[in-house]
């Protein structure tokens, strides 16, 4: 019962922490011509829509849905959320970059792929 509390408090605290003090400082600002006053810039999120894995255990799938609301509501991003594990979503995230993110990973089982991918910075923390 006791790690079940602590599991909901870490979340809520994580939602804290990105809704109030991340969440504001990033910037998607577009330049507008002044001639037309169209974008000049592509969409905040580009033209594809962010992939989201969702991992098999319970915190990864709130915070991939958490991720992809805050994306659409506050970013009008188009979000897909994608099913997978960890092991797979690590070796495709270092050899072709999907999915976009993945909220939460434990790289204890994959350290050996997680720190190549950060090496030759396919990935980022």
């Amino acid at each position: 019962m006791n790690s079940d509390k602590s599991a909901i408090l870490f979340i809520v605290n994580y939602v804290v922490i990105f809704l109030f003090l991340l969440a504001p400082s990033i910037s998607f600002a577009q330049a507008q011509s002044p001639a037309t006053g169209l974008s000049e810039l592509p969409p905040p999120c580009g033209n594809e829509p962010i992939s989201i894995a969702s991992m098999q255990w319970q915190s990864s799938a709130i915070l991939a849905e958490i991720h992809a609301q805050i994306l659409q509501s506050q970013y009008d991003c188009k979000v897909k959320i994608i099913a997978s594990d960890l092991t797979a979503t690590a070796s495709s995230m270092a050899n072709t970059g999907y999915p976009s993110v993945a909220p939460e990973m434990w790289i204890y089982p994959i350290v050996d792929i997680y720190n190549a991918a950060i090496e030759n910075q396919s990935i980022r923390k």
